[in-house]
């Protein structure tokens, strides 16, 4: 389905209102509203319409210029009922046969007015052929509407595109809580080896240390050692001494 102008949202909405109150619109009853103080005259015997209006609001030369905006708006509308059609979106179908004439609008009945004939064929046939028809709304249209002028495959494009960013987040979020984990694994793993080699260098000191003492006590007990020997030597001396003198 092709992109919708505004003024098409406004008929689709006016269209699926009708259809949610149960009734069946038509090209007359949705460009009702673009009518106040104004008909659509169709004249089917004498194959003609024409727009009249209100002579209170109106007069020829103001009319002929809201007949230009009515006639692109009707070209507009029933273009895009052909547009929905060809699409499914609707059915366009004759309830009954066309009668010989007849006007829709806001035009009060017995008011005075002005008229403007609509002279281009086209316009014309188009007014002739769809303002009767009536439109049956399909499934595919309320869709339409309720996802806001998009097709139930443009939503599926829109979902899935927004899972992937979605999905796209989330990996990059798991890359980056993968990376934090590892540089603090990195981390923690430099960390053990510097306690390592800590312990290790602690280690060897101790061990130093423990040699240091265990040197300490030999070296007191060699001391200790000569130290005996040298009173046993004084004791010795001192014997020879007094043998001596007793014998002189």
């Amino acid at each position: 389905m092709r992109e919708i102008n505004d003024f098409e949202k406004d008929i689709l909405r006016r269209i699926i209102h009708y259809h949610n109150n149960g009734i069946v619109p038509n090209v007359a009853s949705i460009l009702d509203h673009r009518l106040v103080n104004k008909d659509i005259f169709l004249d089917y015997q004498n194959n003609s319409a024409e727009i009249r209006a209100d002579i209170q609001f109106y007069n020829q030369g103001t009319l002929i210029d809201e007949v230009r905006t009515l006639t692109l708006e009707i070209v507009t509308v029933v273009n895009l009922l052909k547009d929905l059609q060809n699409h499914s979106y609707v059915s366009l179908f004759l309830e009954a046969p066309f009668p010989n004439n007849i006007r829709y609008g806001q035009l009060v009945n017995g008011n005075a007015f002005v008229s403007a004939t609509i002279h281009d064929p086209t316009i014309k046939n188009l007014l002739l052929d769809y303002s009767l028809k009536s439109i049956l709304v399909g499934q595919p249209l309320t869709d339409f509407v309720t996802n806001d002028y998009r097709t139930n495959e443009q939503v599926q494009a829109d979902n899935e595109k927004a899972q992937a960013l979605s999905d796209s987040r989330i990996n990059k979020r798991n890359l980056y809580i993968a990376v934090g984990a590892l540089v603090i694994s990195t981390l923690l793993s430099f960390w053990e080896i510097y306690n390592g080699t800590q312990e290790v260098k602690y280690g060897k000191m101790q061990v130093e240390q423990e040699q240091n003492v265990r040197l300490n006590d030999n070296q007191q007990k060699s001391l200790e050692e000569k130290l005996e020997d040298t009173k046993h030597l004084h004791q010795q001396t001192i014997n020879l001494l007094d043998s001596k003198s007793k014998s002189n």
